[in-house]
């Protein structure tokens, strides 16, 4: 992603949780072809608590199609412990 490091805290502070949720989406837009990108994208996910069905849909096919068959697993059993993010 092409942002300064400072542009995350300041899209994150002035955005609330509607900033994880871009940066999230920009993870998975820029780099969802590649593991990082999706780790990315589910990392700030669920450290931000994202509820967006959409989201975690395209997080979950990425990590299939991209063979993450080990961190699709921790992802599912992560996610099963924040019920206010279950897909």
């Amino acid at each position: 992603m092409n942002l300064p490091s400072n542009s995350y805290s300041e899209l994150l502070s002035s955005s609330g949780d509607g900033g994880a949720l871009i940066l999230a989406e920009t993870a998975l837009r820029t780099g969802g072809h590649r593991r990082e990108g999706v780790a990315l994208a589910a990392e700030l996910g669920l450290h931000h608590t994202i509820r967006s069905p959409q989201l975690w849909d395209a997080v979950l096919q990425r990590m299939v199609r991209l063979d993450m068959g080990a961190e699709l697993a921790a992802l599912l059993v992560e996610l099963n412990t924040h019920p206010q993010v279950q897909c």
